[in-house]
């Protein structure tokens, strides 16, 4: 029987600085989608948007690349509001993501969806 779940890493909000999202228990969970939801850009704003992995919500790496993912990042500078998204499978007990702000200001919410297919 499948399950899914959704959580909101990162609540809707003008960023100015890089950030990184709290870590998130994912275990159990096959695969995942984060979006990246950008609904302002200011100043010449822009926004990356990488996913980081951990054993332990202490230590972080990046994303594993599959042949399926070409790589971790779920936005790269991002300009004007738009959503962009990955898709991956999860085998990671814990996941975040690592935000890079540039520019004035980058209004963004990020979301993950979770789904278990066993």
């Amino acid at each position: 029987m499948s399950r899914a779940g959704q959580i909101t890493l990162e609540a809707s909000a003008a960023k100015t600085a890089t950030f990184q999202t709290s870590g998130r228990r994912v275990m159990g969970f096959t695969k995942a989608t984060v979006y990246s939801i950008v609904s302002a850009v200011s100043g010449g704003g822009t926004i990356d948007v990488a996913v980081e992995v951990s054993p332990d919500n202490s230590n972080w790496g990046k994303l594993n690349v599959t042949p399926d993912i070409t790589e971790d990042v779920v936005c790269a500078q991002q300009t004007a509001a738009t959503v962009e998204a990955v898709t991956f499978p999860l085998a990671s007990r814990f996941i975040r993501c690592n935000c890079t702000v540039s520019g004035t200001s980058v209004t963004l919410s990020i979301v993950l969806d979770l789904v278990d297919e066993s």
